[in-house]
């Protein structure tokens, strides 16, 4: 946006420069694109069109500079023609909108200083009462417009939304056809203008106007935005309405129009009509020096403080700051630590370099859990699925109490459910997971699935969510079993150096970690399934990682199939090849399984390495018969 270099230093007489308006301005508010002759470009931020203008830009020369903004009083002008043109509102879009009737105004171009200001601030002069209003607009930020009253009928000025094509033709000559809903100033024959964008050419000012109509109003931002978009027509004002202006503009723009229309084209004052239905309450704010301290990490004195903000046009009631009207981006203490941060000045603080302190992330960990969950069941030949999170009324009742949490609550029912299908929140992945490894089943021999996701209950109204895994196995019932809960075994054990205590209850067997359930193992419908809560479980580990440097000698590994005897788990069986690999055994999968003479045979590959030398084949041999040892006694026939 444009300004006069020269007007802003008539207004700030201890600015210097051109040069020493854009390092003021830099260093405390805006930045300046380019300067060129005496006309300087600056860059308004999308939330501060309060400065927009020259009063508001010297404001905050003053304010920066340590000094307070005292704008001169008008002198009060008195009323000396009866004529009027009442302003109504007929639309909660406007909140604001002023009205005078001014007789004998005489065209004339307008004096050379107000051309000065007008061109260096990118504006074209047009006649006197066209510029004074422009102007205007500069000085104060607020938009005006006037109308020439003979060319207008009844006595009134409407603002109302438009009814659909309902149509005006503007200054430029393009005729537009009204959306409904709309701005428009309308008389008693229609619209006017294209409220808030570009006036309209059945009321125009020119050569042989005496008499006009003053208008300032407050229009919706969003409604003024996405008009001017539709239509093409960007103007100055409507970007002005399009970032929100404050209502109490309309006065103040008004007063200084009809101070200037007087003096310059010699019109005779009527009546002023104000239409301010709803005026708006001074903004206020709890002072905090302690919490503006904080935001900032400089020293401050709460006197300093009150200082700057009262330079800054900021009132003090007790303990409250009153904020100007036209600063409608401030909200809260943070805004006004914000404030008083930039004025003071960010080149005044300490470079110091910041203190963090570190926190363990419990979303993160739950993240990286899942991802050991997730290769842990995909290396024993498990498949991810992906389920739906809401249930059935029915499903929720009767598969509801099936998983970990499942007894802690009730599901938590759906407010505004898309089909009966989904009435209530999941509080297990068993209900459609099995249902998922039972069709998957028809067709193959053995199905192994797992999903993890989230379940959720609600208890005394308080809805409670947790991070589950939950696994399949389409085996036969005792197998199946036997399977997942040798997997939720491995899967804790591996995970937490907890103690793991088993307890039957029922059909199910519940897993638990220092009195509290972890893991629940069970058979439904022909699926065996296993359910761990990841979320309980996570507060039992460490993701604390040490570093160690990878061995330099050779990895060498060995097959041993074997098939089981007895009812044992799988997580038993890897807690005793570890046992007897000891330091040399640094890995092991499940590689394969198969069916010979009725007995299901299981493969694992063993891996040995030594972080000291290249192990022999004695050293291998040695500890592989450990192992095959260690499993004979546990019921497990070798192959």
């Amino acid at each position: 946006m444009k300004f006069s270099i020269q007007k802003i230093r008539e207004m700030a007489p201890f600015v210097k420069s051109a040069e020493d308006v854009r390092e003021r301005l830099t260093t405390h508010l805006f930045e300046v694109e380019d300067i060129v002759g005496d006309t300087i470009d600056i860059k308004i931020l999308p939330n501060r069109y309060d400065a927009a203008s020259y009063l508001g830009l010297t404001r905050e020369l003053y304010a920066a500079a340590g000094k307070r903004w005292k704008e001169k009083k008008l002198t009060k002008v008195r009323v000396v023609k009866k004529g009027s043109v009442k302003a109504v509102i007929q639309t909660k879009k406007c909140a604001r909108c002023m009205t005078v009737y001014m007789e004998g105004v005489r065209i004339s171009p307008s004096p050379k200083w107000l051309q000065d200001v007008l061109l260096h601030s990118g504006m074209r002069p047009i006649n006197n009462v066209v510029d004074v209003t422009n102007y205007v607009t500069l000085m104060t930020g607020q938009p005006l417009h006037a109308f020439d009253f003979q060319k207008m009928e009844g006595k009134q000025i409407v603002v109302r939304e438009a009814k659909q094509g309902e149509e005006v033709k503007l200054l430029t000559g393009e005729q537009i056809f009204f959306q409904k809903g709309e701005l428009m100033l309308a008389d008693t024959r229609g619209a006017l203008d294209l409220a808030g964008i570009k006036g309209g050419e059945r009321a125009e000012i020119n050569a042989e106007t005496e008499d006009i109509v003053l208008t300032a109003a407050n229009f919706d931002g969003t409604t003024v935005r996405e008009t001017a978009r539709r239509v093409g027509v960007i103007t100055d004002a409507s970007s002005r309405f399009a970032h929100g202006l404050s209502a109490e503009l309309v006065g103040a723009g008004m007063e200084m129009a009809i101070n200037l229309l007087i003096k310059i084209t010699g019109a005779k004052l009527g009546k002023t009509f104000d239409a301010y239905p709803k005026k708006a309450l001074a903004k206020k704010i709890v002072f905090d020096p302690d919490r503006i301290l904080e935001i900032l990490g400089v020293e401050i004195t709460p006197k300093e403080m009150k200082k700057i903000l009262q330079d800054a046009g900021f009132g003090f009631s007790g303990k409250q700051i009153i904020v100007p009207s036209v600063r409608t981006d401030i909200e809260t203490i943070e805004d006004v630590a914000e404030e008083v941060g930039r004025i003071y000045g960010y080149n005044n603080f300490s470079l110091i370099s910041p203190q963090v302190y570190l926190f363990s992330n419990e979303e993160e960990g739950l993240h990286m859990l899942e991802r050991v969950v997730r290769e842990r069941l995909i290396a024993t030949s498990y498949q991810e699925i992906k389920t739906h999170s809401f249930v059935s009324e029915r499903e929720a009742e009767e598969t509801g109490n099936w998983g970990v949490i499942g007894d802690e609550g009730e599901a938590v029912k759906i407010e505004n459910p898309t089909a009966a299908l989904y009435a209530r929140g999941r509080k297990t992945l068993i209900t459609l997971g099995k249902e998922v490894v039972k069709r998957a089943a028809k067709d193959f021999s053995q199905v192994r699935m797992f999903e993890i996701g989230n379940v959720y209950v609600k208890n005394i109204g308080k809805v409670k969510e947790e991070t589950v895994a939950t696994f399949f196995s389409s085996s036969r019932e005792r197998e199946g079993i036997r399977e997942v809960k040798g997997v939720l075994q491995a899967i804790i054990k591996n995970i937490s150096p907890s103690s793991l205590i088993e307890e039957q209850k029922d059909d199910k067997l519940f897993l638990s970690l220092q009195g509290k359930v972890v893991g629940v193992v069970g058979h439904a419908e022909g699926v065996a399934y296993g359910e761990i809560s990841l979320t309980r479980l996570l507060s039992f580990i460490s993701f604390e990682k040490k570093y160690e440097a990878e061995s330099v000698y050779p990895v060498t590994f060995r097959d041993i199939s074997f098939s089981l005897s007895r009812e044992v788990s799988f997580g038993e069986l890897e807690s005793e090849m570890i046992k007897a690999g000891r330091e040399l055994l640094s890995d092991f999968y499940q590689r394969d399984e198969y069916k010979k003479e009725g007995k299901s045979i299981f493969t694992y590959r063993m891996y040995f390495q030594s972080k000291e030398k290249t192990l022999t084949n004695e050293e291998v041999d040695g500890r592989m018969s450990d192992i095959i040892q260690s499993l004979s006694k546990n019921g497990v026939e070798i192959f």
